[in-house]
């Protein structure tokens, strides 16, 4: 477990270190995103901050959160629904057309809507979690490499919860019913796409976030049954398991900015903390791609194992080959 005090002494530091951070967060209207760049606009000194999300109102009031925290930063919001790969070329057309770099990625947009197809037909879910995550990804890597200090990619979603491949063809995850054996494999499939980014920008890190238990919106438009039984489960279990959010936000800018998770070729990037670089998805210490859980910690023996028996499938470029075929059906190219 990292401890709390270290991560906010490494946090502190960025004040002196990167007091000038440009970030994007998609899905930063509401949860896990906009805990994190609340820490950001309280630690950083002169932050540019890109919210990217669905509900302007929702913007509105943040905006003005923000400026209270820290009028020094500039907050922008662009209102995109980013279950629609066209939609996050525009918004990534957009950004590309203001910045000439960007430190900082941080993905969070999810739903626990099952069976929703968007008008790409896309799985609504699997879109959301892989194929607009990826896109983005692969969209702003430019602005990303060229960053003159920390280039960081970060995505929450079960980073240390990988399990066996059920279904590799049904990478959206339409007939995998089974929600435990669904998580496990888009863990797998999150992970992999990560690790296929790292091939092409070495010089960014990319961490895979298992948040744990975090109160959040995720559970909007999930059905009234499920809405409800999590409300239930959350008022009675809440109080012993979930993460406060002002602790969640700041464990997640210290996984957006500690060089424990720098790019392989991104070792000059300060350690502020102890020295500890962390173990990568393929057990090497360092190596670019990291499983992280709830208190920081890289993933263990089993999520390599899991993942060394994922990328066995289809001579290595499962589920890159299937995210990409899906990108060029709707777009007619695998990034911008």
């Amino acid at each position: 477990m990292v401890q709390q005090l270290l991560i906010q002494q490494s946090n502190k530091s960025l004040a002196s270190t990167h007091p000038n951070l440009t970030a994007i967060f998609v899905g930063g209207t509401s949860g896990i995103g906009l805990y994190t760049l609340t820490s950001l606009a309280k630690y950083c000194p002169s932050p540019k901050i890109y919210i990217i999300g669905r509900s302007q109102a929702a913007a509105d009031n943040i905006l003005s959160f923000l400026h209270d925290i820290n009028a020094n930063g500039k907050y922008l919001f662009l209102r995109a629904d980013v279950s629609l790969i066209t939609e996050v070329d525009r918004i990534c057309q957009t950004i590309m057309e203001k910045e000439e770099h960007v430190n900082i990625l941080f993905l969070s947009q999810g739903v626990m809507t099952m069976g929703e197809v968007s008008k790409e037909d896309l799985h609504v879910p699997a879109s959301l979690i892989l194929h607009s995550r990826m896109r983005l990804i692969l969209n702003l890597l430019p602005l990303l490499r060229t960053a003159p200090t920390l280039r960081r990619v970060v995505t929450v979603f079960a980073g240390t919860k990988a399990g066996p491949v059920f279904a590799p063809t049904d990478i959206e995850m339409r007939e995998l019913k089974n929600p435990m054996k669904a998580r496990g494999q888009a863990v797998c499939a999150l992970t992999m796409l990560l690790e296929e980014a790292k091939r092409r920008a070495p010089e960014v890190g990319f961490v895979h976030s298992y948040p744990g238990f975090v109160k959040t919106g995720i559970g909007r438009g999930g059905g009234i049954v499920r809405s409800a039984v999590m409300a239930v489960v959350g008022g009675v279990l809440g109080p012993f398991l979930f993460v406060g959010s002002e602790e969640c936000g700041e464990r997640h800018l210290f996984l957006a900015t500690t060089g424990r998770f720098a790019g392989v070729h991104d070792r000059g990037l300060e350690v502020r903390e102890d020295g500890e670089v962390a173990m990568g998805t393929d057990g090497v210490f360092g190596s670019g791609v990291y499983c992280t859980n709830e208190v920081c910690e890289s993933g263990g023996d089993y999520t390599v194992k899991m993942l060394k028996k994922a990328r066995e499938l289809d001579s290595g470029e499962w589920p890159w080959n299937l995210v990409r075929k899906d990108y060029v059906r709707i777009t007619g190219k695998e990034c911008l």
